[in-house]
Order: C-alpha cells, then sequence, then structure tokens
C-alpha cells in the first residue's frame, strides 16, 4: 500500500515529500495495491477524513517499463491501461539523449562565441528554448556566468566528438531541461548544437519527427508526464525533462494520414513563430491537443479530466535585452 503524506510537515527540518510505503509477499494475480491520496494540500496533521482510498490492480504495477510506479500517486491513474494500450514508449520510436554531459558542457562552453566561422553552429540552452520553437538570437543565452545573443560552437576548436556532432546535425527535438511545462525545439534542419538538455533524434522511419514534436508540445504529453512523474515535480511547479523519464513515455500509435495531419499544423505552428516568436498559436495548438486526445482513445469525460489537470504556464516573452 502507499500512503502519500507529502502535504504535511512530517520533518520539522528536511525540505522532503514523504510517501509511506507497506511491503507483503506476492498476493498472487488478483491483488491491489491500496493507495491513499490526500484530498486537500492544506492539512498540518494526518487524518483519515482527508484522504480518498483507491485499489489497483497490482499488474498495472509491470505496464510501464523499468516498473515505473509514481502514476500511483495521481488522482488519473485508471486512465493508464487505456494510455498503455494505445501507444509505445518514445524510446521505441528513436533515440533520446543527454545532448552533452557536465563536462561537455564546461568544455564547449569556453569557446562559446558571437561569430559562426568556418563551420560554427548555432547553440541554445534550456533558458533559450520556448515550444516548437528556440529564442536565439532573441534572448540572450547565459552560460558559464557569460551573456550570448548569438552564439556558436566551432565543433574542431571545442573538440566536439563524431557521434556528438552527428548527433547535433541531426534533425531533432531539443527539449527545455527544467520547465512547467514541457518545451520542445523543432530543429528540421539540424543546425543547433545544445548543451545541459536532452533531444530525440533518428526517429524510425514510420515516425514523423513533427508529429513527435507535436505531440510533446501538447497537453495530454504534459498529463502524461504529470501522471507518472508528478511525484518528482520541484518548488514552483517546475519539472525535469531528462532522458531517462523521457525514453519512457508512451507516444501514440498514429497511422501516416494521422501524422501528416498534425506535422501540417506543426508546419503552421513553426511558419507563424518564425514570422514573430510571440505569435499567438493557441487555436493551433489546441487542434492538436484534439487530434492527440483521439489518438489515445480518450472519451469526452476523460479529456475534461485532462484540460482540467493541465494548466498551461505564462507564454515567454520572447524579446531580447
Amino acid at each position: 500500500g502507499l500512503l502519500d503524506v507529502s502535504p504535511i510537515r512530517v520533518f520539522k527540518e528536511a525540505a522532503v515529500y514523504p510517501v509511506v510505503s507497506l511491503f507483503c509477499r506476492d498476493g498472487g494475480a488478483n491483488s491491489t495495491v491500496r493507495v491513499l491520496l490526500p484530498s486537500t494540500r492544506e492539512a498540518e496533521e494526518f487524518a483519515v477524513s482527508d484522504y480518498v482510498v483507491s485499489d489497483v490492480p497490482s499488474k498495472w504495477l509491470h505496464l510501464l517499463p523499468e516498473h515505473i510506479w509514481g502514476f500511483l500517486l495521481s488522482a488519473n491513474v485508471s486512465l493508464l491501461p487505456k494510455i498503455a494500450e494505445h501507444a509505445e514508449s518514445l524510446a521505441q520510436m528513436g533515440d533520446v539523449n543527454a545532448t552533452s554531459t557536465a563536462a561537455e558542457a564546461d568544455k564547449y562552453g569556453a569557446s562559446f562565441t558571437e561569430k559562426r566561422g568556418a563551420d560554427g553552429l548555432k547553440v541554445i540552452n534550456t533558458g533559450t528554448i520556448d515550444s516548437y520553437i528556440s529564442l536565439w538570437g532573441v534572448r540572450e543565452m547565459t552560460h558559464g556566468g557569460k551573456r550570448f545573443l548569438t552564439p556558436f560552437l566551432a565543433p574542431k576548436k571545442a573538440g566536439v566528438s563524431d557521434r556528438r556532432l552527428a548527433m547535433y546535425k541531426s534533425p531533432k527535438i531539443i527539449f527545455a531541461k527544467m520547465a512547467r511545462t514541457c518545451e520542445g525545439v523543432l530543429d528540421v534542419a539540424g543546425e543547433f548544437a545544445s548543451v545541459n538538455t536532452n533531444c530525440f533524434y533518428n526517429p524510425r522511419s514510420d515516425v514523423s519527427l513533427k508529429y513527435i514534436g507535436g505531440l510533446c508540445n501538447s497537453r495530454m504529453f504534459m498529463f502524461l508526464y504529470d501522471l507518472f512523474f508528478g511525484a518528482l515535480r520541484m518548488s514552483g511547479g517546475y519539472y525535469q525533462f531528462q532522458s531517462p523519464q523521457l525514453r519512457v513515455m508512451p507516444i501514440a500509435r498514429a497511422k501516416k494520414a494521422q501524422q501528416d495531419a498534425i506535422a501540417k499544423v506543426v508546419d503552421r505552428i513553426l511558419a507563424a513563430k518564425a514570422k514573430d516568436a510571440n505569435a499567438d498559436t493557441d487555436k493551433l495548438e489546441s487542434e492538436i491537443d484534439r487530434m492527440a486526445y483521439d489518438l489515445y482513445g480518450l472519451t469526452p469525460e476523460e479529456v475534461q479530466a485532462v484540460e482540467a489537470s493541465t494548466v498551461t504556464p505564462p507564454k515567454r516573452v520572447a524579446v531580447s535585452s
């Protein structure tokens, strides 16, 4: 069983979010996990009346790769079997890796310059990533205490490995490492290097990069990310988007026509933001949301649950300083 006491200050000094776990020997195919979730975040001491009790089939613990069970702490856990039925992991659709190690970020950062040079690649990081687009040349990037408006990386001079260079030059989606909602840049031309971020690249031959980009920037994706990893959310409502978590995210299976439909809307979003980084693309993004709900087989009531639980944070104002 699981008892979430994270709303209560169990320890006076430690800033942690405690969950009480109770284990017993396997109870067989029909065993369940009893979960007690708080109905309020304002409690100062434990009271059973402040909790909602539910029983989850123990076999659900095997639905996700690596037996991830954080979803048990979500009030929307009942959607998991349907989601798993309609999807496969992001790692099954292509490669998901960090764009640099900490050591590489330090080494590459020492050679960042505002001039392209003969073989320079544009550089972005979490601070210059927005949904669908980068803010390179629009918002200053900060790295190692220095600020750059148009940062470039010279691969040879910086000692970038062939493997890393191939990643940078690949069409890809680069994810902000920490944000309140998933922000993924579609680098269709393979023109960006990036440090301290993560990316999806080398998609399967039957997988459209723009389809993946549309889903990863959708409400549905954030609903799922919170379902699986909401327990790891940091103060201020920030999530960490790291490769191990991104790899297991369930992406809806879609036929070519379905992928193309989303890709066409993504193209319209990219075109609008290419003209104005602050362009209002909410209606277009809502189109993708609706298509995503259909792909995951959600009912109207389930769609309402997704909409109610995913609050869109304020958009960044893309202006240079």
